[in-house]
């Protein structure tokens, strides 16, 4: 990954944070009725990067629902 650094978080509890090294390639927000119930929201923002150009630190664990 480059020096350069476009945006930086981290996660709620602070246990997992990012780095991104450039612009996403795309971002798109769905409004399907999963995603819009897994926010409280009308809706989710997903942005999407090479691989490359994120570094993720902390460990990390996954949510699954159906």
């Amino acid at each position: 990954m480059s020096e350069n650094i476009f945006a930086t978080g981290r996660c709620l509890c602070g246990q997992v944070e990012y780095t991104c090294s450039a612009k996403p390639l795309r971002m798109i927000q769905c409004h399907c009725n999963d995603c819009r119930k897994t926010s409280g929201t009308g809706h989710v923002s997903f942005a999407f990067f090479k691989e490359n150009e994120v570094k993720i630190t902390g460990e990390t664990s996954n949510y699954e629902s159906m």
